[in-house]
């Protein structure tokens, strides 16, 4: 499918496109609207992205319905693409087997091959995700429901983390039931749900839960066990939301949290996942190379986070990464969150405050060591000068003392 959509969008030019199916007329990349009657052009096409947009506002109505489909799928925007200029003119959704329909259409006029075949599914596989799935979309309707609408866990969401209803909605995020026994999952009552996406978006693959008071006393995060399906340390949280934004950009931020990732999502930096550990696998990496090879790491600011680079390092480099780091966020104990928050979610402001502190991840990591070298001989010059002067305190003779303490200061460069 994705090889089909880049074909279409390398191939076709929008402002052609829409002149010989839809009637417009591009003079100086400006048209009369093809979605409206009108005197003066304000339908615009921009070369550099294959875009229109009509300035007139004209469509509005007609996108806000139009279904925002599911995390991966060409999504509709202000700067339509091929696939929305199609979709508006023809009263398809950009959404499910009705985008199928849309690139259809559209390989038709072009004489594209349309040879588009789905991968069999194991029915067992399939069962699983239905039920997972399933039981997210149940977490998404609990959080919303009139019964829990003072619940704490829209303080923590709002308030705590500072999300927005949309973020919360766009990630799928809800509450677990007081008792999950009925699924044989106790493990799980009254924690906030977390979903984790298959790559594609279109199923749950595992359910993450956080503690909140009244849980259990358990550990903060608890995960679903591994299976067919899922396996932890071969996933990263939010490839599904990150992957076209990391691929347009040919770069990828990498947290450790969800609601780092999240965050920054929401202050408009999006090419960005979570590995949901201090570490991160060799799964995981060559997961992220199908996106990019140029990634930034940035790290907890807790001992355990940076000593634990070092490690990520090496395997990172060993696959052929081009690594940086962002070594700290300002304040000792904080993350990419509360970094968010005190920014006040201003796009601009983190994205420069992300840039300034960048580095090169091998410099840093060989400037810690040769810091840690520097360290150790001036505690063994220090250790050596304590026990010479023992020595030189036995002199008597000024000259010679003095003679013998220029030798030391040379001895040991001082």
């Amino acid at each position: 499918m994705e090889a089909l959509i880049n074909k279409i969008l390398k191939e076709i030019n929008l402002a052609e496109y829409c002149t010989k199916h839809y009637g417009a007329k591009f003079i100086n990349n400006k048209s009369l609207c093809i979605f409206h009657k009108e005197d003066k052009p304000s339908l615009h096409y921009y070369r550099d992205t294959n875009t229109v947009y009509c300035f007139a506002g004209c469509y509005h109505g007609i996108i806000n319905k139009v279904k925002t489909p599911r995390p991966g799928e060409t999504e509709v925007s202000m700067n339509l693409n091929i696939f929305n200029v199609v979709g508006l003119k023809e009263g398809l959704s950009c959404s499910g087997q009705e985008f199928l329909k849309i690139v259809e259409i559209i390989c038709k006029n072009e004489g594209i091959p349309f040879n588009l075949t789905k991968r069999a599914i194991d029915p067992k596989i399939q069962k699983i995700l239905d039920y997972k799935t399933n039981l997210a979309k149940s977490y998404i309707e609990n959080l919303k429901s009139k019964e829990n609408e003072h619940h704490m866990v829209h303080t923590y969401l709002r308030n705590d983390r500072g999300l927005t209803p949309q973020t919360i909605a766009d990630f799928f995020l809800g509450l677990t039931s007081p008792n999950e026994s009925k699924y044989g999952r106790a493990y799980m009552s009254n924690r906030l749900a977390i979903p984790i996406l298959s790559d594609n978006g279109s199923s749950v693959i595992a359910i993450s839960g956080r503690h909140l008071v009244g849980s259990d006393n358990g550990p903060k995060y608890k995960h679903d066990e591994s299976d067919e399906v899922w396996k932890r340390g071969e996933v990263v949280y939010g490839y599904s939301h990150a992957a076209k934004y990391a691929k347009q950009k040919d770069h990828i931020y990498i947290v450790e949290g969800f609601f780092d990732m999240i965050s920054m999502y929401q202050a408009g930096i999006k090419n960005v996942v979570a590995t949901m550990s201090n570490r991160i696998t060799e799964k995981q990496i060559e997961k992220i190379k199908t996106l990019t090879n140029n990634v930034t790491f940035i790290l907890d600011q807790d001992e355990a986070g940076v000593d634990v680079f070092t490690s990520t390092l090496e395997l990172s480099l060993r696959k052929g990464l081009n690594v940086k780091v962002i070594e700290s966020l300002g304040f000792k104990g904080k993350d990419m969150n509360d970094l968010c928050i005190s920014m006040k979610w201003n796009e601009e402001d983190i994205k420069q405050f992300l840039l300034r502190n960048t580095k090169d991840a091998v410099q840093s990591l060989l400037s810690k060591i040769y810091d840690r070298y520097d360290e150790r001989v001036m505690t063994a010059k220090y250790e050596t000068l304590r026990f010479s002067n023992t020595v030189l305190d036995l002199i008597q003779d000024p000259l010679k003392k003095s003679i013998y303490e220029d030798y030391s200061r040379k001895r040991l460069n001082l």
